[in-house]
């Protein structure tokens, strides 16, 4: 009987966060096609964390980007 209880819950749980979830993306889509010039579009989860959200990662820092960069190149097949 638990067993079935704290399954109904989790799954309600999810049912709510799925709509959080929407609901994020809609305000976010809002929002990024209403900022100004000067303002960085955001991402769903920079707009509203959620709990299940991975953290975010660190930024790249130069050396590792411009490597990334010249590896993406050799796969460059448009030149």
């Amino acid at each position: 009987m638990v067993r079935g209880y704290q399954r109904r819950a989790a799954a309600k749980q999810e049912r709510q966060l799925e709509k959080w979830r929407q609901t994020r993306l809609v305000a976010t889509i809002l929002r990024n096609a209403h900022r100004g010039p000067n303002d960085v579009a955001l991402t769903p989860e920079e707009f509203l964390a959620l709990p299940g959200d991975r953290p975010p990662l660190p930024p790249m820092d130069e050396e590792t980007f411009d490597a990334t960069m010249a590896r993406l190149a050799e796969f460059d097949t448009l030149s």
